[in-house]
């Protein structure tokens, strides 16, 4: 399941089994990019994986799980956790999820995280 308190609009989340782009939060549904009126219980995150960073716009840096993002950041994918890179420091974000990327993506660069599901 998704958490509310984690989605901003233009997220990436699962709707069943297919991806979806978060259109309008509201209270107790979601509107996105296939439907509108979409419970909050029907809803899960997308999970990390080297495909969905590649979708991302990731590119694989070299090394195993090491992965360069759009804007030149370094990341590091370790089983089903990313971690970010600063100033040579590997810094755990507990990051697990598509959605969860795209807001710290947002917050660390102040641009968007696009996806091509």
């Amino acid at each position: 399941m998704v958490f509310i308190d984690e989605l901003k609009i233009g997220n990436w989340i699962l709707d069943g089994e297919v991806p979806v782009q978060v259109t309008e939060i509201l209270k107790g549904r979601i509107n996105h990019s296939q439907a509108n009126g979409a419970p909050y219980d029907e809803l899960n995150p997308i999970p990390l994986s080297p495909e969905v960073l590649e979708r991302c716009g990731f590119e694989t840096g070299g090394k195993f799980g090491i992965y360069k993002a759009p804007n030149g950041s370094l990341w590091e994918l370790y089983g089903d956790v990313l971690y970010f890179f600063h100033r040579g420091t590997r810094i755990s974000t507990d990051i697990r999820s598509l959605h969860q990327l795209q807001n710290l993506f947002w917050c660390l660069s102040g641009t968007e995280l696009e996806y091509n599901p």
